[in-house]
């Protein structure tokens, strides 16, 4: 994230402007999957500027919502001259045993003989959770659909899910101008098997009912009309390396029920 900012430096005596300073800040917040520690980089460059400002310093205050906390190791009075900068860094963690959605707010405050203006913004919203089987607690932004790729590897479910995507009208998995996303919906994972592959089905051999979209989404058999969804018989072994598949992209991507996300075919 890259924000532009102009600070006007004012008199006590008359409230009347005798300087300014222009500058650039750049962020750059990392968030990891598998941690709820992270950190973001900042950096400040004075571009320009006229008058009293070679007094002015400046400090960095950032606090985030809930069980997350937030630690500036901004160098508070750093002096500020045009053409010199500040990069610094702000330390994260997050302590949520469940689901902590936040963001960051930050306080940028300059300081002088005369004046104290402070410059407040906030990031985008990033999330926290412990919510997932078999992998630590770790930290995504929510806003993002991710895309799972993974079942190009599977040729035969491959082609099953771009001839569903294409097919129906809402093209739900497929990334594109008319597509729609897949919402991880696990509590109805049973009701749209259900729909999709009944148990009256008698599969040939070595063969497997693959179902799209998944049975654990919003926009399954049950809920949906076709040709928005479909099946096809597809190899057992592929079928038995889907599940795993998905398992490690929702692990990763940290999709919980409700989030949305896209399917590479």
């Amino acid at each position: 994230m890259i924000e532009n900012a102009t600070l006007n430096v004012t008199s006590t005596t008359d409230g009347s402007t005798i300087g300014q300073l222009n500058m650039t800040v750049t962020q750059d917040l990392t968030l990891s999957y598998n941690s709820n520690q992270f950190a973001e980089n900042f950096d400040i460059k004075f571009t320009s500027g006229w008058g009293q400002i070679t007094d002015v310093t400046v400090s960095l205050g950032a606090t985030c919502g809930g069980t997350c906390t937030a630690t500036s190791y901004f160098p508070a009075g750093s002096a500020t001259t045009v053409g010199s900068g500040i990069t610094t860094s702000i330390a994260y963690a997050d302590s949520t045993t469940t689901v902590n959605t936040t963001n960051t707010s930050y306080a940028l405050t300059w300081t002088n003989s005369y004046s104290s203006t402070v410059w407040n913004w906030t990031s985008p919203s990033y999330r926290c959770d412990n919510e997932i089987g078999g992998i630590s607690a770790g930290c995504i932004a929510p806003w993002y659909a991710p895309t799972l790729s993974s079942m190009q590897t599977l040729p035969n479910i491959d082609a099953n899910i771009l001839n569903i995507q294409n097919a129906g009208p809402h093209h739900y998995g497929r990334y594109a101008a008319n597509g729609n996303p897949l919402h991880k919906n696990s509590a109805l994972a049973d009701a749209n098997r259900a729909v999709a592959c009944p148990s009256s089905l008698t599969p040939p051999p070595n063969q497997s009912c693959d179902e799209y979209p998944f049975a654990a989404t919003s926009e399954g058999a049950s809920q949906t009309q076709q040709p928005d969804w479909g099946w096809a018989w597809v190899p057992v072994t592929e079928q038995n390396s889907q599940g795993g598949l998905l398992t490690t992209f929702y692990r990763q991507q940290r999709v919980l029920d409700g989030d949305a996300y896209w399917v590479a075919a």
